[in-house]
């Protein structure tokens, strides 16, 4: 029964860090798309006030105390990632074979990170 508990709160909050890297992730897109709008010092402040301090950074603090810190360091370095995606998806920008293959090695990265390594048979 503790081992599941243990789990289900490291699921929880492996997932609350992904909200997170998406919400850093979005914050670059949003940032390009909102100074057009409201202009540069009005859209800092609110971004500064609203997403950044207020929901990213105070929803991180909290959930890294409870996250394994392999999988939080993981997690939150696929901002970039997220901010590519966000790019191509918001602001319809091109996707180029640099930006596939980045994408790619980021992830395969992240991926081979969290492998086990393999046990070698004993050598006589």
């Amino acid at each position: 029964m503790r081992v599941t508990v243990a789990v289900k709160d490291m699921v929880k909050s492996d997932g609350l860090l992904l909200l997170v890297a998406l919400i850093w992730g979005f914050a670059f897109v949003a940032q390009r798309s909102g100074m057009e709008v409201i202009g540069p010092f009005a859209f800092s402040g609110v971004r500064f006030a609203l997403m950044s301090t207020g929901v990213a950074y105070t929803l991180q603090v909290v959930v890294q105390r409870k996250a394994h810190p392999a999988h939080a360091s993981i997690i939150l370095s696929m901002e970039a990632l997220f901010a590519a995606i966000g790019g191509v998806m918001i602001l319809h920008e091109p996707v180029t074979l640099r930006l596939v293959a980045g994408g790619a090695l980021m992830f395969a990265g992240m991926t081979c990170s969290q492998m086990k390594p393999r046990k070698h048979a004993a050598q006589s």
